[in-house]
This record gives structure tokens, sequence and C-alpha cells, in this order.
């Protein structure tokens, strides 16, 4: 993600100052965001409907996605999904694999389940960073038809709540002001009407409220006058007290049309006088993504009021910000939605051919100039007058409204369904009615990009320890194709061998290979290990019975020496495993794939090749890790903050990314090709790890000479005949993980018992959870047909690699 700064040049009250000082804002502000920028992610779960009975199942397809550009996110492959219940009592809990921005998943409701609203929350580790502003929150409801839902009759007050919300923060005397007025009745939206009357009870202005219970109202504030708003609602008459107004400073206005934003300035005769001499910053932004920046001067001492006009295209899509700076603080704010021409998209269906128990629709992705576009997609597919289904969130609602607004939207979906005039509006409203208090220019930086402490999740940590092992030897886990997934030195700390996988990737129930790496690169059984469980992130292994079958008889020239078993009532956590004895390990064991590693820089003819840590990229790598930034940032080899302002970094010392500091960073060669520093991280992260064959890793610079200073790494990819390494199966002991991603069920449909119309339209047709149309954006379905009825409705959700996003309900009818 790149962060645009864009100038622009105004004429009339404003013009364009293209030189900043230390004190302005560009250094104060813009500055500090691009330099220490947090990377932002958002989640939206589709899930197959809105309505479960118990021991039904709910299905899920996650979409993960980068905070601006709404891309595929990269970073995180540990999505975390809790079921909570109305009393926010934890249900259930999954841990869900992201690859490339998407994952799959469910949950199975208990047959226990009291009927009633739940509620389903998606988040990675690296979201909470920012609270539980991006947290997804999906409603639904389940029916335990076995038992009647309870019905709690309370007493209680009706609570009524009328909240105003200036337009950009505040009223200003002498100038039309824009009021968000918001009435709600024990917590809940309420329409409502009313008026604005001023001390001597005239009434300046009306209001009427949209279903939601949010309005506003425009009028003219007097100097020295009072106001209160009279709001009819519910049968009842509240009464409210206009926050009285400031006599100096700047308000603006928002509104747009197809292709542009249009900003209208507000100001008084008496605020004139004040900004000869003052700076005046304006600044589009999004979290820590800045869109567009300019800075304003007065330079016509009697005009008032302002349009000013920006290109809606060069805003981001979604929710935007827009803050009035004066000599480097925030007076004014408004948040305002932009739908780009641009990002529109559209899903067509075409229904193909009948068959015996089927019926065959072609499903087209296209973009805004009606070309077709490859997308990740998924459907849930209903009967056309389903009663299980109420669509509260979409994709699109997701991700370009909910992250960005405080506090429960009613229905957010509502917004981007067959949008028109009157929802247009509405959304407008609910930003309008956010409203604005001041803050300073640093309670503003730490919102923007807050003290980092969670870091990106990718794949688990598993600590262990050993009773003994070979002296200099490591601990690897093995893949099923015998490449290194997983590998830790042994620390000797206070006797204990301890070790530590990082980024192991692996599924609840899977079974793994661990194995021993001595010093003469052979492989052997550990004697003993134990895991801790000591975080949700840790692996724990089911515990496996010795049985003295498994040990076999020592021989005169073993490798490998017998060790005692260890008593698993002294050590609860030990997993005792075979013991292992090898007969003439270095002259009858086959080549392994550790040996091939070793020798890597020898073969490549690298100088100083025993100075170089050698890796093959394995096929779970190439899986796990999407290009070489990601995989050299889970090393620990990359400095700064990605992808905007970082350097690959294999030694120790300081780092500086301003201007006229020294970043110094390895050489790099890809094919023995030579890569300039600044192009550095740019092509680690459009190469592809799958496309990768080989890294080697000097963090000496041995036999690099001067320039050699950083370290050295060398790269090269894979060849037309690549082949991975086969190996024997005597070597590891398998275990069988009791954490790690949670696996997804296959899908099966639901066998209902459809007696009538009615039970019809509660039952579920089928659903698709990883759809991916092609390069002309198209994908065939078969949805099974029914004996009832064969009216049924599609709702799609998705999105494409460029972070176009896609929703549509479709119904059918035969």
């Amino acid at each position: 993600m790149k962060i645009k700064l864009c100038y622009l040049t105004l004429c009339l009250i404003v013009c364009f100052t293209s030189i900043y000082s230390q004190e302005t804002i560009s250094k104060k502000f813009i500055e500090p965001i691009q330099e220490n920028s947090l990377f932002r992610e958002k989640v939206f779960l589709h899930v197959n409907k809105s309505t479960y009975f118990t021991n039904e199942t709910i299905w899920i397809k996650a979409y993960v996605a980068e905070d601006a550009l709404n891309t595929p996110s990269i970073y995180s492959s540990n999505l975390i999904i809790n079921l909570y219940d109305s009393e926010s009592n934890l249900i259930d809990k999954k841990t869900l694999y992201i690859q490339k921005g998407v994952g799959i998943g469910d949950f199975l409701l208990d047959s226990d389940l009291k009927s009633g609203t739940y509620f389903i929350k998606a988040f990675t580790n690296y979201m909470l960073n920012f609270g539980n502003e991006n947290v997804f929150s999906q409603e639904i409801e389940i029916i335990n038809s076995k038992k009647e839902k309870e019905i709690i009759q309370e007493e209680y007050t009706t609570n009524f709540d009328v909240q105003l919300f200036p337009e950009s923060g505040y009223l200003l005397e002498g100038v039309e002001n824009v009021l968000g007025i918001k009435a709600l009745i024990n917590g809940k939206g309420y329409p409502f009407t009313g008026k604005i009357i001023n001390s001597k009870e005239k009434v300046v202005a009306t209001f009427t409220s949209n279903r939601f219970g949010m309005g506003k109202s425009v009028f003219n504030y007097e100097e020295g006058e009072t106001y209160t708003a009279i709001v009819n609602i519910n049968k009842t008459i509240q009464k409210v007290k206009l926050p009285t107004a400031n006599k100096t400073g700047v308000v603006f206005s928002v509104a747009s049309n197809q292709e542009q934003v249009i900003l209208t300035l507000k100001t008084n005769q008496e605020t004139l006088p004040l900004l000869k001499k003052a700076n005046l910053d304006l600044i589009f932004y999004r979290n820590n993504y800045i869109s567009e920046a300019l800075s304003l001067k007065l330079i016509n001492s009697e005009q008032t009021t302002q349009e000013l006009i920006f290109d809606k295209s060069k805003l981001l899509d979604g929710v935007n910000i827009v803050t009035l700076f004066k000599n480097n603080e925030p007076i004014a704010e408004r948040k305002f939605f932009i739908e780009k021409e641009q990002n529109k998209t559209a899903i067509l269906i075409n229904k193909l051919k009948t068959e015996n128990d089927s019926i065959s629709f072609k499903i087209k992705t296209i973009n805004s100039n009606l070309n077709p576009i490859a997308s990740q997609l998924s459907i849930s597919v209903l009967p056309n007058n389903s009663s299980n289904f109420k669509e509260n969130q979409t994709i699109k609602s997701a991700f370009l409204l909910t992250p960005y607004v405080k506090g429960e939207i009613e229905n957010p979906s509502y917004y981007f369904n067959h949008t028109n005039p009157t929802k247009t509006a509405s959304l407008d409203l609910l930003l309008m009615n956010q409203g604005w208090s001041t803050y300073s220019l640093e309670e503003k930086m730490k919102e923007i990009n807050p003290t980092e402490l969670f870091k990106f999740e990718s794949g688990f940590t598993l600590n262990g320890k050993l009773k003994w092992n070979p002296k200099g030897a490591s601990i690897g886990i093995l893949s099923d194709n015998g490449r290194l997934a997983a590998y830790s030195e042994i620390n000797k700390i206070d006797k204990n061998r301890e070790f530590t996988f990082k980024n192991v990737f692996g599924f609840k129930n899977d079974t793994i290979k661990v194995t021993l790496i001595n010093n003469k690169s052979t492989l052997s059984k550990p004697a003993s290990i134990s895991f801790s469980e000591d975080t949700v992130k840790s692996y724990v292994f089911y515990k496996k019975k010795y049985s003295k079958n498994n040990t076999v008889k020592q021989e005169e020239e073993s490798f490998n020496e017998v060790y005692s078993i260890v008593n698993q009532y002294n050590y609860p956590d030990v997993e005792v495993l075979k013991q292992v004895v090898l007969k003439n390990v270095k002259s009858k064991r086959k080549r392994t794939f550790y040996d091939d590693e070793m020798d890597i820089a020898s073969r490549r003819r690298v100088i100083a090749a025993g100075f170089y840590d050698n890796h093959k990229v394995t096929e779970r790598i190439s899986e796990n890790y999407l290009n070489l930034l990601h995989y050299f940032q889970q090393l620990g080899m990359v400095a700064g903050n990605c992808p905007n302002n970082c350097i690959l970094k294999l030694r120790g010392g300081t780092y500086t990314f301003n201007k006229g500091g020294r970043a110094i960073s390895p050489n790099v060669f890809i094919n023995d090709v030579r890569i300039d520093g600044e192009s550095q991280i740019e092509m680690f992260q459009s190469t592809n790890m799958e496309d990768v064959d080989e890294i080697l890793i000097n963090r000496t610079g041995a036999g690099g000479g001067i320039e050699g200073v950083g370290g050295i790494v060398k790269i090269y990819l894979k060849k037309g005949d690549h082949k991975y390494y086969k190996y024997g199966k005597t070597l590891y002991q398998n275990l069988i993980l009791k954490t790690g991603f949670d696996k997804a069920s296959d899908y099966f449909e639901p066998q209902y018992n459809i007696y009538s119309k009615e039970a019809f339209n509660w039952s579920e047709i089928t659903w698709i959870n990883n759809m991916q149309t092609n390069v002309n954006g198209e994908a065939i379905i078969k949805i099974p047909k029914n004996a009832f009825s064969n009216d049924f409705q599609f709702i799609i959700n998705g999105f494409s690699e460029q972070g176009l996003l896609f929703n549509a309900i479709y119904k059918t009818t035969e």
C-alpha cells in the first residue's frame, strides 16, 4: 500500500502553497504518518443464512482485506472467529487458515442452545492494535424447536435520547449551519419530526428523520441568540438546547455529484482578520492513508463563503475524512462517503440447462467498463421467499462502512442494496451524526498509528523441551514429502533443552513428523519430548502409551544410544516416543534432504560457502508465504514498517529511514544478478515464493568484500525441471496436533421434513464457499433440484485481487 500525497491549485479565497516550514502540517502530521504507518486489515464473513435451528451448521466464507484498497491481505494467516450469545458469553471459537485473503470454516450448533440472538465476531491478532474498531460482527438467530423460547418480562422505563451533531464539529455565529439530529429510544433509532425555535419561540427551521431516527436541519445562527430543538417522538415531546455557537471559526459542508466532491467553507466577518496570518491546511484521509492535502491562504478579506471542488476518483472508495487544520491543530472535521464509478461491479447470471437432478447456471463477474474480471466468490442458495435469511451485512458494508463508524449501525446492508437518492442521503446522515469533538494533533496521531502491541500471526508457535539430545543436534518438523517445515535450535538453559518452532502451519488432528538433526546431518527419533500448553497459539500433542514392543534392540555399531523411558506421572506433559537404534548410520543411511540443503552453497560455487545458511524452499513454505518479503519478515530480517518504509536487514545496528539517514542493506542477488538496494523490497514483494528454489543467507558478508558489510543474500529461482526430494520413513516420529487451524467440514445439504410451502421457505438448498471465476470472469455452478419448488435466490459476496467488491441477490423464476 502506497500513501499518496496530492496538492491542488485553488483560486479565490485560497491559493496553493508548495513550501512548508518545519512547523507546518506536512512535517507534523503527514510525514510521521508515512514513516510510522501501521498496516490495517478488515474482515467480512459470509454466512450461508441468518437464522438456524439447533444441530444445524453455520457455514462461513471469510474475506480478509487490506484497509485502504480492499485488496486481499497477505500478512495474517490466522483469523479468530468467536460465537457469542446475547449476553456476550463465548459459545464456541475457531481459528481459520487464511490464504490470499480467504478462508472457510463452520460451527456445528449444539442441540442444547437456547433460542435467541447470537453474534459471530471475527478478527486477526494485528487488528487488536486498533481496539474493537475493525472487529467484524454478524448477528444471527438460533431456534431450538424442542425448547420454548424464554420470554423474560422486565419492567423498565422508556429512555429517550436526543443527540445533536453540528456538521463540522461546532456551530458558528453569523453563518448557515447544518445540524445533525439523532433520536433513540432505549438505544435504538426511532423516527421523529420537529423544529428549531429561538429565544423568542420563533420557528427558524423544521426537520424530519428517516426510518433509523436520523435527520438534519439547516438554519442561520444569529449573534447573541439561543436555540432549542423541539422533537416529537413516539407521542412525546423532547426539548434539547442547542450548543452555544462559536463567535469565530471556520466550518464546512460536504456534498458530492457523480464525479466531484464539493467542500463549502464558511466563516464570518469576525474571523476574517484572524485568518490573514493563520496557516490553514486541508487533508483528506482515512486512517493512515492520505489521498489529498493542500495549504489554504486567505486572499480576499471580504468573502466569507467559498466552494472547493475535488476529483472524486482521487479519494478512497467508502468512508473518507476531511479535516481542517489551523496552525497545525484540527479545528473542523467531517466524515463522508464516496462510491467511485471505476470501482463499481456487476454479477451476471444466466440459466444454462435443466438436468434430471440439477439446474446449471453461468456466473460472470465484470467491472465498471463491462470487462470480465477474475474473482473469488461465495454463494448461498436459499428458497426465493426464504424465512431464514435477513441480509444485515454484505462485503461492501463490512469493507466500506462499518470499520469507520463508531458504535452499532442498524442494518448496514440497507445502504448498499439497490442504491437510490434516499439511501445515499441516509448514509450521509449516518456519517454526519458521528459527531466530532476537539482533539490535539498528538491525540490524532496516536489514534491513527497506536503503539504496536500485537503482531501479525502466521501459523502457530510451538514451545517445548527435550530430556536428552545428541551433542550439537537441532530439531525439526518434516512435511509429508520429507521437506523441512519447521526448524529450531536446542537451547541448553539450566539443563533444560528448550526449543521453539515458529510459523508452524497445521490443522487440528494433523499428523506431523518430529525429528532430531545432529551435527553429522543425520536424522534420529527424539527419545522424549514435551510441549507447553501455555497459550492458545501453542501446539499440544496427544499422549501415546509407551509399549516395549516399540523398542529397537541396540546393536554394536549403533549411532544412537538407548535412553531410559521418562516417567509420565512425574512429567505429565512429556511425550514418550519410540526408541530407535540405527546401525552404521554414516555408511549405510540414504542421502537425505538435509545433505542436499547443506551442499547448496558449494554446488552453486559460492565464495566462502561455509558462511552461508542454506534454505531449500519447500512446498509448505511456498504455500504459506506469498512472496519473499513475507518470508524474510517472518525470519526477522526486515526493519521498518512495510510495505512503505522498510529495508532488508541481516545484521544488528542502527537504521534510520529519514532523509539523509543511512540504511545498511545487504547485497542481494537473483540468479547471480545483483539487485540495487532501493529496489530490493519492491523485488521481494513481487517475487512469489512458489517461483523460488533456494535461498542462501550470509549474515557475516564473508567473501563479499567491503560491499558485503550488510551481509549477502543469494536467491535462485526454480527451473522447469524442478523436483522435490523424497526420503525414507524411519527417522522420525509421528505425532498428532491437538491445536492448530480448525479444518472446515465438507459441506452437506441438510435434510428437511418439508410438508408445506412455509416449511420449504425455512430450508436451505446449497452453499458454495470457494468459487473462483476464470480470466473471462466466468464459472459454472449446478444447483440441486427440489421436489417442492425450484424458485430460489442466490446471495453472492466476493472480491478480486484488485480490491473490487461483489455483492448481489439474484432471484430465479421457473
